[in-house]
């Protein structure tokens, strides 16, 4: 069933607008790290704000280019660009699964492929995926297996692309995403080693919606149906960078910047919060860059820029721009067996945070757990100048700050 989509009626004069307003952006007020609290919170935003601005632009299209992909593939396997560009009234092709793809390209000027879905369904493993609707993609070249593309598109002005999948061991419980979803820039299409996370240069502005509805239904009358909503919304969200493998593979270098723009998700029940107050996360000129070496088991992330964050839809603790300058990237010493970082500084809205290890005497973070035999204790510093320092030692500090950063009554 086809969706209204209310958010692409003014589209196309907030994209305007959003570029225009992006050309001189004003570097927003920080306030200065200044009680254990921030401090505590600090520590957690300086290990984790690089991971959020990775997710965030990889959730909101991870999934719409993995409908394009397909999409390309069933053409691929069954028809050419130049076959496509000569039926006048488009190129109709069944799907793996039972319905069909119509797809269209011009005979002349941009490669834009326009495709409508019609109960165009296909086996992914145990899913079956049911694609209703419109969308279309530049191509950078007359071929159906491109690197990336330049745009994407999936749903129409007032209607979403929608894409129904169920699971075959568990036919009660279904998945709705309804797409209103546009990417322009560079995109990659390339996935390492054809099954895994997309990789390749990009520079992506995102603009739209994904929102999921996850349905359990019920064989009992007396039990009622259980419905569930997961939105993830972007507006003028640019994020340029790289995804690159090395090293036979080993080695995964992740490069991203958030030049300007927000993003939105949060997960509800019957209700949902007004989309302002949804946790959200922007960014001017935010660089964060991870390294992971799957031979050595550590990863080291460095982080610089303007990043902002509203946490939670119910509060503004932990709310605000945070500056960002990297002095020595933050090192995980065993990403596959500890959460500690034994090396690193970050000098946070005027706080320095320091990661080292300690020989000192450190309890457990809680009952039963089990030092193992070369894990390090870890030492966390923040040097708030006047307003004093904190130092905590702890095996797992992602643990033992959380009773540090209570929130002030409202």
């Amino acid at each position: 069933m086809r969706t209204q989509s209310p958010r692409r009626c003014g589209q196309f004069i907030g994209l305007t607008l959003g570029a225009m307003s992006t050309l001189a952006l004003a570097r927003p007020p920080v306030d200065p790290i200044d009680s254990t609290a921030e401090a505590a919170r600090g520590v957690f935003l300086a290990t984790g704000a690089g991971s959020q601005a990775i997710q965030r632009a990889d959730s909101l299209t991870t999934d719409g280019r993995l409908i394009w992909v397909r999409t390309l593939g069933i053409l691929a396997g069954a028809t050419t660009p130049a076959n496509v560009i000569a039926a006048r009234r488009g190129a109709t092709v069944a799907c793996p699964a039972g319905g069909s793809v119509l797809a269209f390209l011009p005979r002349s000027g941009r490669r834009v492929l326009r495709v409508t879905w019609s109960a165009c369904t296909y086996l992914n493993g145990s899913q079956r995926v049911q694609l209703d609707g419109a969308g279309e993609v530049e191509l950078p070249a007359n071929t159906f297996a491109p690197e990336y593309v330049t745009s994407l598109h999936l749903g129409t002005l007032g209607d979403s692309l929608i894409s129904l999948t169920t699971v075959e061991y568990s036919p009660l419980q279904r998945t709705e995403a309804a797409y209103d979803l546009h990417v322009v820039g560079r995109v990659p299409l390339t996935r390492f080693r054809n099954v895994g996370i997309f990789t390749g240069i990009y520079d992506m502005t995102i603009d739209g919606s994904v929102d999921y509805t996850y349905t359990s239904l019920t064989l009992d009358p007396d039990f009622p149906v259980i419905v569930s909503h997961y939105f993830r919304h972007a507006d003028d969200f640019r994020v340029v960078g790289s995804t690159i493998h090395s090293e036979q593979d080993t080695v995964l270098t992740e490069d991203l910047t958030v030049r300007h723009g927000t993003a939105r998700e949060i997960g509800t029940g019957a209700y949902s919060p007004p989309e302002a107050d949804w946790p959200t996360i922007s960014g001017q000129d935010f660089h964060v860059r991870r390294v992971l070496s799957v031979r050595d088991a550590t990863s080291i992330v460095q982080q610089d820029g303007l990043f902002y964050q509203h946490v939670s839809p119910f509060g503004t603790c932990g709310d605000g721009w945070y500056s960002f300058r990297t002095l020595a990237p933050i090192r995980q010493y065993n990403v596959f067996r500890y959460d500690g970082r034994d090396a690193g500084q970050v000098v946070l809205n005027g706080a320095k945070i320091t990661f080292s290890t300690t020989n000192l005497p450190v309890e457990p973070p809680y009952d039963g757990y089990v030092v193992g035999a070369d894990e390090r204790a870890v030492q966390v510093t923040v040097d708030m100048g006047a307003a004093g320092t904190l130092e905590h030692a702890s095996y797992l500090f992602g643990v033992t700050l959380g009773p540090l950063t209570p929130c002030p009554a409202p």
